[in-house]
């Protein structure tokens, strides 16, 4: 059994409480601010809703692996240097964690959807080039890293999200006729939310792996004497 020689200190007590507390103190801003009802905030949608258990469970599955992917690659992040990473892989260990974190928020929250339309008055295209430009520029920073890597999953996760967005297009297409609503538009949308659970399935076992590789050491690439050091 792993036992500790010490209780955390006061700080690091604050720190773990400072996120939950930072986060009420701005669910209570939007709650004023958008003059929202406080229970429709807190509470769970399918509750709010009256739903069924499973409604959204597909997306529920997408943003779980968001999460996790965020989590694993911070979490390795914040070992990398005492596993002796190199200074190439740490950049790649981070970027690659906050650039998942600002997809799995804009997936849980509807961003390019909803909120930046309604709050921003952003169109859904000027978010969506917004993330190409962070993608084109992760891709760039993190070349080197990329190219020793298994890039194959990368390049895959790549073709399923450009699928869904290309689909996701036709259905928005096929709803501006009533002759396509109904049973097929429901199974249209199935498919463009298939290929984008396809694409976050890709993502995440390509940064899981790589996390992975860097803890256990199994690539020589990672350590402190390649890729940049």
């Amino acid at each position: 059994m792993i036992r500790l020689s010490q209780q955390p200190s006061a700080r690091v007590l604050a720190s773990i409480f400072a996120l939950p507390l930072l986060i009420l103190v701005g669910v209570t801003v939007v709650v004023i601010v958008a003059d929202l009802n406080v229970g429709d905030v807190t509470r769970d949608t399918v509750t709010i809703l009256d739903g069924h258990p499973l409604l959204g469970a597909l997306s529920a599955f997408g943003i779980i692996l968001w999460w996790l992917t965020v989590s694993v690659c911070l979490f390795t992040f914040a070992l990398a240097r005492s596993l002796g990473l190199s200074r190439s892989v740490r950049l790649f260990l981070l970027t690659s964690g906050l650039f998942t974190l600002l997809l799995a928020i804009d997936d849980q929250f509807l961003i390019h959807d909803d909120l930046a339309s309604r709050y921003l008055g952003m169109r859904e295209r000027e978010v969506m080039a917004i993330y190409l430009v962070i993608a084109a520029l992760y891709v760039v920073l993190n070349r080197a890293v990329i190219r020793h890597s298994e890039w194959i999953l990368l390049a895959a996760a790549a073709t399923f999200f450009a699928s869904s967005i290309a689909f996701d297009y036709l259905v928005q297409m096929a709803m501006t006729s009533s002759e396509s609503l109904g049973m097929g538009l429901d199974w249209g949308m199935l498919i463009e939310d298939g290929l984008k659970l396809m694409g976050i399935a890709g993502w995440s076992a390509y940064l899981l792996r790589f996390s992975y590789f860097a803890v256990t050491r199994e690539d020589a690439t990672l350590t402190a004497n390649a890729g940049g050091a």
